[in-house]
Order: C-alpha cells, then structure tokens, then sequence
C-alpha cells in the first residue's frame, strides 16, 4: 500500500498524522517540509519521532513556521 498526503504543521512542535488506510507493517516513510517565498526562514531539524500501523508523529523544526509537510508512506 502506497499513501500519502500533506498537513499544515507550526514550529516546534509535534505533528501527529494518522494514515488513511491502517497498515500491518509500514516499510518507509518520506517526508519533505516545505516552505516558500512567505516563509523563507530556512530548514531545521524536521524528523519521525515514532512510526505504528495507524500513524505517525512528525517533530516541526524549531527555526520554520507556516510550512506545508508533504509526506509518504509504503507498507503491507
């Protein structure tokens, strides 16, 4: 199962993101923060604190605001 999506997300926070379709094994996760000429503070530290089979929590950096998370998730 492939799956994806994207959430506003603040700064320095966490981000809980559940999953569209529940999965019994998740392989990977990508995730890419997104900031644009509004919000031109730069990247910081952005990454996947825990990962279950519903979803996931995502800590936003501590230097980017107002920012899109765009993300994807493989699993079984």
């Amino acid at each position: 199962i492939i799956q994806g999506g994207y959430t506003w997300v603040g700064i320095r926070t966490d981000v809980n993101i559940a999953f569209p379709i529940s999965l019994s094994h998740v392989l990977g996760i990508a995730g890419l923060a997104v900031v644009n000429s509004q919000n031109s503070s730069g990247r910081g530290l952005e990454h996947i604190k825990w990962i279950s089979a519903q979803s996931f929590m995502y800590y936003s950096g501590y230097d980017i605001d107002n920012k899109y998370l765009t993300w994807m998730a493989f699993g079984l």
